[in-house]
């Protein structure tokens, strides 16, 4: 039919039930034109719409009002334009309110006003600015919702009927609330809520269909042509809310929801999520009154902290402290630093956190529930989406795709390496943690912890085998399967990336005593942190893996892990100890390799503590058994290089110097790796003390084009302050200079109090060479300071016979003197000669 047939109606005129059989009539005869009859038949208009004859036959004849819904449809299957489906709407609605019979009983078109009061914001101003604009934006034949979608406590509501306030005046016609009560176990069938809009804009219960098609359809056409703003607060899901969607474009949507709402695809999503820290302490300072705040704000701060800047958490902890004036903000803070009892803090008369929280949780189906509360085992902020796999110890993306859908998990992005990155909210995490204590029975929970851990196993194992850092004590260990679903590259940048994950599993496993998997991952990762300069927490980790009751070759691997560790920090005093335990075990499992090692380490820490007959004795032994085999070669050369050291430190260079030659050549193509480069570094050093100043150059060419090329940043450092030493020896002072102060700032760096002792030595060396003694002392005194702490004697000895010179060249006769004394003390002790002093 042409839309000018029913356009062409003198629908304007109408006011009464007659006025508008007559233009129904009217519409009848127009309708038929061109068929050959004076007009459309009640059967043919009945089955346009789907009802019987004789119930067309009474709305024609006006014996009975025609429903809106059904005269919308009628002027609809006619071709109708919106407009026209609009004029239709206003002449029935204007019938309703000036006829007799069922229509005179009809109520006239109500205005609702249903928005709950406004709650002041912090933090949202320019959400709401950019809500209300969207709000308004239909274009001219769609409505555009706007969907409101974030964790439950986020706020979600309270920035809607914000942004509706906002935009009220756009929609006089009216502003609807409607809680659509979506997280609940019984959201409200859109039939209902259709009705309760309806009745809301005026139409009498008795003329609102059951019918539901004839009831959405009264829907549509009541908004038709109108503009009234529709808040949907707690949706559950797309198909509760498509069915409610106006046809009219003049009318405004705004949806609130926890789920992601991908499938209304006009809509226009915002994500609501936490407030930054400075909203969040506005908030708390309104509730709770400023006074109390400033009088505590370090308190405050943490508390915002604890509760991750959630709205609703923020609110809670308000009021409770608002009802409790005695408390002071510190003593709620301790409460909320009990992290299994956070969220029973969190809760105050109608508002509580995990009520909040659990709303959600109940919504999931079993797999997805249970993937959230074993979820709850992972100690990192953020982990790459194969962990959720190895939980669940199954494929897990569409799970973990549904926990993203419902804000409990949260996308964090994608890392410098490539990988979808998730997280949870504190909170939650929490909630998770409670729910897996409670649902998920022991046996399974361990399984799970294990199943993780054995996941950083499997690629931190594989991610060794990648980075050059030049330890062997991760070698032939037999490593799980890789997890479904992990990054293919495995290299440094991953290690440095995945370290707190790995360093978190660790933890685990040695706090339930998994020593079978606490022992291996640690070894894993020694030598990344090696490469690294981790040191600090690599020695806190091998002692604890040394705590962990290993067994048997893998108690021999950390021992020797952990002896290294202690030995990179200085911590000389238990050195002794783990050599005598690793050395002990080594007798016992017949391992001979082991114990040769374990004489190299005694000998070494006795040399690092200055009993120098010792360490010679030790290392002699080493070198005999290691050179009498079988011994790998590693091991041939590290009891060579030991040796060498003692007879370094002792002054006796000329005698270190081809056992260096010798360690270089027993390494091999081993030569090109860290241990290389360390073997390398000692030899430039002998080099610079017997006078040999171009081999030492090329020496440190080599060694430092190794350091460089495996990202050996400690190893670097120590190379530049022997070729400061070479350049001091060479006279080129200020060469020497500028390569001190740039190895003082790398020592500072890496926090290597070892490093920054000996390069403060050579500042105060260089300041000798160039008279300047008050300097020069002023060096040495701090270099000695830092030997002192550590407690490395022969380091102390060679920096008090510097301060000797020192002193004497200023003129200090008596200061001189003291230091020669101590000097004389301290050789007698050791049991050492001038030669030990390292003077040029």
């Amino acid at each position: 039919m042409d839309r000018r047939v029913v356009s062409s109606l003198d629908l304007d005129s109408v006011q009464s039930h007659d006025d508008l059989v007559r233009e129904l009539d009217a519409l009848r005869r127009r309708a038929a034109q061109g068929t050959g009859k004076a007009k459309l038949s009640l059967s043919d208009l009945a089955e346009r719409v789907g009802l019987p004859r004789s119930t067309m036959h009474n709305y024609m004849t006006g014996r009975t009002l025609i429903p809106v819904d059904v005269l919308d449809r009628l002027v609809i299957s006619l071709g109708a334009a919106e407009d026209d489906q609009a004029r239709w709407a206003e002449a029935w609605f204007r019938v309703t309110g000036a006829t007799g019979g069922r229509a005179a009983n009809a109520a006239p078109l109500l205005v609702p006003r249903q928005l709950p009061p406004a709650t002041r914001l912090h933090g949202r101003e320019v959400d709401v600015e950019a809500l209300a604009k969207a709000v308004q934006d239909n274009d001219d034949e769609v409505v555009r919702p706007v969907v409101l979608v974030g964790p439950g406590g986020a706020g979600k509501t309270v920035l809607a009927v914000a942004v509706a306030h906002a935009v009220s005046g756009a929609f006089p016609d009216g502003q609807v609330y409607v809680d659509l009560r979506g997280a609940h176990p019984d959201p409200v069938d859109s039939h209902v809520v259709a009705g309760r809009i309806l009745r809301a804009l005026g139409v009498p219960g008795p003329q609102v269909p059951d019918d539901p098609d004839e009831r959405l359809g009264m829907y549509r056409s009541a908004l038709a042509g109108k503009r009234v703003l529709l808040l949907f607060d707690d949706a559950a899901d797309e198909r509760q809310v498509r069915p409610l969607l106006p046809a009219s474009p003049t009318c405004g949507v705004l949806i609130t929801s926890r789920r992601a709402f991908g499938g209304l695809f006009d809509a226009v999503r915002w994500s609501v999520s936490t407030i930054a820290d400075a909203d969040a302490l506005a908030l708390f300072a309104r509730l709770l009154g400023p006074d109390r705040v400033a009088a505590e704000p370090g308190a405050a701060a943490r508390i915002l902290h604890l509760c991750g800047n959630l709205p609703l958490a923020v609110c809670v902890a308000a009021s409770r402290l608002a009802t409790h004036p005695d408390w002071t903000l510190a003593e709620f803070e301790q409460r909320l630093t009990e992290v299994r009892g956070r969220l029973d803090e969190l809760a105050h008369a109608d508002l509580d956190v995990r009520a909040t929280l659990a709303l959600s949780y109940q919504l999931l189906d079993d797999r997805a529930r249970r993937l959230f509360r074993l979820l709850g085992l992972i100690r990192v902020a953020t982990w790459p989406a194969w962990v959720a796999g190895e939980l669940l110890g199954a494929p897990a993306h569409d799970v973990l795709d549904r926990l993203v859908e419902v804000h409990l998990v949260e996308p964090a992005g994608r890392d410098g390496v490539g990988q979808a990155r998730y997280q949870l909210h504190d909170l939650l995490a929490d909630f998770a943690r409670e729910r897996c204590d409670a649902e998920e029975p022991a046996p399974q929970r361990e399984a799970a912890a294990n199943r993780l851990v054995a996941g950083w196993l499997a690629l931190a194992g594989r991610a060794d085998k990648a980075v050059p850092h030049g330890t062997h004590y991760a070698d032939g260990l037999t490593l799980p399967d890789r997890p479904g679903g992990a990054i293919a590259t495995l290299d440094d940048e991953w290690f440095q990336l995945e370290l707190p994950g790995l360093l978190a599993a660790f933890d685990d496993a040695c706090e339930r005593g998994v020593a079978e998997l606490a022992g291996p991952l640690s070894l894993c990762l020694s030598g990344f942190m090696t490469l690294r300069a981790y040191d600090a927490e690599r020695e806190r980790m091998f002692r604890r893996a040394a705590a962990c009751e290993l067994t048997g070759p893998l108690a021999l691997r950390v021992l020797s892990a952990w002896y290294e560790a202690c030995a990179q920090l200085d911590h000389l005093d238990d050195l002794p100890g783990i050599a005598e335990q690793r050395r002990t075990l080594a007798r016992r499992l017949g391992d001979r390799e082991a114990e040769v090692e374990a004489l190299w380490q005694a000998g070494r820490a006795a040399r690092m503590l200055g009993d120098f007959g010792a360490a010679t004795e030790y290392l002699v032994a080493a070198r005999d058994a290691a050179r009498a085999g079988p011994v790998n070669d590693q091991l041939l050369a590290g009891c060579l290089t030991g040796l060498a050291n003692v007879y370094f430190d002792i002054g006796e260079t000329r005698r270190a110097l081809p056992l260096y030659e010798e360690a270089l050549t027993v390494l091999g193509p081993l030569r090109d790796s860290r241990e290389g480069a360390l073997v390398l570094h000692r030899y430039a050093e002998a080099s610079v003390h017997v006078g040999l100043l171009d081999q030492a150059d090329r020496i440190l060419d080599e060694a430092m084009r190794l350091t460089t090329s495996i990202g050996d940043d400690t190893g670097t450092a120590y190379m530049e302050l022997v070729r400061a030493d070479q350049r001091l020896r060479a006279g080129q002072l200020a060469e020497a200079a500028e390569l001190v102060d740039q190895v003082l700032v790398a020592a500072r760096v890496l926090d290597n109090g070892y490093l920054r002792a000996a390069a403060l030595r050579t500042r105060g060396e260089v300041a000798l060479a160039e008279e300047r003694y008050e300097d020069a002392t002023s060096a040495l005194d701090e270099s000695l300071a830092v030997w002192q702490e550590i407690g490395a004697p022969i380091q102390v000895l060679t920096v008090l016979a510097r301060l000797q010179l020192a002193r004497g060249g200023a003129g200090d006769v008596d200061g001189a003197r003291r230091y020669e004394r101590r000097c004389a003390e301290l050789m007698a002790e050791l049991g050492v000669t001038e030669a030990a002093l390292g003077l040029r």
